[in-house]
């Protein structure tokens, strides 16, 4: 769900299979058991904790690249699927 480094939308992702949004967002929660952008943000949040585990990567430099408009925001979004803080995260490994 994402291209050249940007985040695709989740309806830009509709648009892209040629189904309508309401359409997509239902099969895609029938098919997971999740919505589409639950789903995006756990997948960047596991990309997130590659980063923390496996790079010296500043927590600023991982929320830039993995789309979040601060590191704040990525904190706090780490945080409530983690249970932890990333920097937290990262001094357990």
């Amino acid at each position: 769900m994402e291209r050249c480094g940007q985040p695709l939308s989740v309806e830009q992702l509709a648009e892209e299979l040629g189904v309508s949004y309401p359409y997509f967002r239902r099969l895609f929660r029938e098919q997971t058991g999740m919505s589409a952008k639950q789903y995006q943000m756990t997948v960047r949040i596991q990309r997130a904790s590659d980063f923390l585990l496996n790079t010296d990567k500043s927590i600023k430099e991982i929320a830039g690249l993995l789309g979040f408009h601060s590191a704040f925001h990525f904190s706090t979004q780490f945080r409530q699927l983690i249970g932890s803080s990333p920097t937290d995260f990262r001094s357990v490994k």
